[in-house]
């Protein structure tokens, strides 16, 4: 399994569009993306303005291929508007349990 881990800093008062993009994405949605497991967005309990994104997918080749698709990077884009920056992305493999 890959995880792609995103950590965001949105702009204040933008709190609740992040969060709609998030849900729109999933409605929106009308295939599956090939090789994603799951999707989660985390919230800050101490800092309502950072967000953890989490991406699951069976391989890295999936997630890159899924970053390239079109519309997610339409939508990738609108996210980084409601933002202060870029955000931080860490990749990591499953090391326990392992598959």
């Amino acid at each position: 399994m890959f995880v792609m881990v995103s950590k965001f800093q949105v702009r204040p008062g933008e709190e609740d569009a992040f969060v709609a993009l998030h849900e729109d994405a999933d409605r929106q949605q009308r295939r599956p993306i090939d090789g994603l497991i799951s999707r989660e967005l985390l919230a800050d309990m101490e800092d309502p303005s950072t967000f953890v994104a989490l991406a699951r997918y069976r391989t890295r080749q999936a997630a890159e291929s899924h970053v390239r698709d079109p519309a997610y990077e339409d939508w990738y884009k609108r996210l980084i508007s409601l933002s202060h920056a870029a955000p931080d992305v860490a990749l990591f493999r499953m090391a326990w349990p392992t598959e």
